[in-house]
């Protein structure tokens, strides 16, 4: 086998190694973009919403993410008694089997999914980086679809 044969060989390899790596991180990344965002959007509750009856009506408390396929997420808070809405982007920005990350606006998260008899959960969590910046897990609850 002539050098010229082994380097083509073992650029071959190369090459089907990463299509293969590009192909896996596809299939995992919209495996999990369908989990968050389902086939249209899906809601999930970080707080449920505790609202009071009045002539404005209002809030309490509460803090949910709608998640949608076009990659933007509403994010809903209770801000001084009102509900406030904020529109973001969000993206995949790496998975496996074991772990993904997803970008919500400007932050990164690792993003988990589980399921028990309560319903449908998700964890956005972020990494501490020392004593005084803690790890910061939010966990969401799916709301009905």
């Amino acid at each position: 086998m002539s050098q010229l044969s082994k380097w083509s060989s073992w650029f071959l390899c190369s090459a089907l190694l990463i299509a293969s790596s590009l192909t896996a991180f596809a299939d995992q990344a919209s495996e999990q973009a369908t989990k968050l965002a389902g086939t249209k959007a899906r809601e999930w509750v970080l707080n449920k919403f505790e609202t009071f009856m009045g002539s404005e009506g209002g809030c309490k408390s509460g803090e949910s993410y709608r998640f949608k396929v076009d990659h933007t997420v509403v994010i809903s808070t209770c801000v001084s008694g009102k509900v406030q809405t904020q529109t973001q982007k969000w993206s995949i920005q790496s998975a496996t089997a074991s772990e993904t990350h997803v970008l919500v606006g400007d932050k990164s998260y690792i993003l988990k999914f589980w399921e028990d008899s309560k319903g449908q959960f998700m964890m956005l969590r972020t990494m501490g980086s020392s004593i005084d910046q803690p790890t910061k897990d939010m966990i969401f609850q799916l709301a009905e679809d």
